[in-house]
């Protein structure tokens, strides 16, 4: 059990070296589910920083249509300019985020959880008329440990974001097929609901 949890905290300490020494959005909360527990969010730099000239991610969503919308109707005129493509393909870009979760896991066996994913976020999938919702997917992994065992697989997450209007709040459903590896081979499924809050930037040295 104890080489198990070694390799997971080796991918953990993996991931976060491969991150930059930059400013990137926090954000932290809860899921409820299989598991349940505490969940967090690390996005990616460029994400950060259109948050944040922004003024928040409402403000940044609201742009992030009009930009849309005026490139629409840039393109029935039929003006073409590079700057307009980098703003518009800088909007609309698939941004990405670490996301895991400390929590507790009551399906078959109860047990301890700990998962640490790689995202994807897909935000012009889904139009709606307030707030924002988007898609996400990834690739992940996660340590089960029982009383006398443990287990280690991968995860494949997928799930549906919502970001509440004039708040710093999003809600989001997913699920995750799961293989475990090791003790041995098997199959699983974990569902949940969640919800987070911006808790901040996180600043790195320069």
């Amino acid at each position: 059990m104890r080489r198990t949890i070694l390799t997971l905290i080796t991918i953990i300490l993996l991931s976060g070296g491969a991150l930059e020494a930059q400013d990137r959005q926090f954000d932290a909360g809860f899921l409820i589910g299989e598991p349940t527990g505490l969940s967090f969010k690390l996005w990616d730099r460029d994400f950060s920083t259109m948050t944040g000239l922004a003024g928040g991610r409402q403000a940044a969503a609201s742009i992030r249509k009009l930009i849309n919308a005026g490139y629409s109707i840039i393109g029935e005129i039929g003006i073409e300019s590079d700057e307009i493509d980098d703003i518009y393909r800088y909007v609309n870009k698939d941004y990405t985020a670490f996301a895991g979760a400390i929590a507790w896991s009551f399906f078959d066996q109860s047990a301890f959880h700990l998962h640490l994913d790689y995202l994807r976020h897909w935000f012009d999938f889904f139009r709606v008329d307030d707030g924002e919702l988007y898609l996400y997917y990834g690739l992940g992994a996660r340590l089960k440990v029982f009383r006398n065992d443990s287990r280690l697989g991968v995860r494949f997450p997928a799930g549906l974001d919502y970001l509440i209007p004039e708040t710093e709040l999003d809600v989001f459903l997913e699920v995750v097929p799961i293989l475990d590896l090791y003790p041995s081979v098997k199959p699983t499924l974990n569902v949940s609901i969640g919800i987070r809050y911006v808790i901040g930037y996180v600043r790195g040295e320069r």
